[in-house]
């Protein structure tokens, strides 16, 4: 798994030439933080998870989403029905 954080990035070139999305496994799992900022390459399903403030101090609403893909919609699927 590797953890990319994009809050001081501009651009997905800064990202390469940092070497943040170099060498990576066809299977391996990125998590990326900011991901809003901008699109990364990356070929792999995307699942999209959006954390938002709840109605209570320590409540937190997780939305889940993805693009055109069958593997990462029925993981959705699973998440939804518990």
């Amino acid at each position: 798994m590797r953890h990319i954080d994009l809050f001081r990035l501009d651009s997905p070139e800064k990202a390469r030439s940092l070497g943040l999305t170099a060498d990576l496994p066809d299977d391996a799992v990125v998590a990326v933080e900011w991901a809003d900022r901008f699109r990364l390459p990356f070929s792999a399903p995307l699942l999209t998870v959006v954390f938002a403030l709840g109605t209570g101090e320590n409540e937190r609403t997780l939305t889940f989403s993805a693009e055109d893909d069958a593997e990462i919609s029925g993981l959705l699927d699973a998440l939804r029905s518990g």
